[in-house]
């Protein structure tokens, strides 16, 4: 399928909603801005606005061998707890 590069993102948005580019083949743009471009198609077609998965600092060209038509990410916080009892005996490897 070809797509012209130098349609913007809007044109290209109507050409997926009528069905005349499939998502996947956004890449031939570029992985940064078909992620921009999918996104953008996905608030539109669900009427809704997710104003923080785009705030990602993964590379999506780096993310591309592992996920198909990524979107933007999320974060998730980390925590630590310990010592863990089991058995209610403190194992450690000390």
């Amino acid at each position: 399928m070809d797509i012209n590069s130098k349609l913007t993102n809007e044109e290209i948005i109507t050409k997926i909603l009528n069905k005349e580019i499939k998502l996947r083949h956004l890449s031939i743009l570029g992985e940064k801005r078909a992620t921009e471009i999918r996104l953008k198609f996905l608030e539109k077609k669900l009427n809704s606005e997710f104003t923080n998965i785009n705030l990602s600092i993964l590379n999506p060209e780096k993310c591309k061998p592992n996920i198909e038509n990524m979107v933007g990410s999320t974060q998730i916080p980390l925590g630590i707890a310990g010592p863990i009892l089991i058995n209610f005996e403190n194992k450690s490897k000390e």
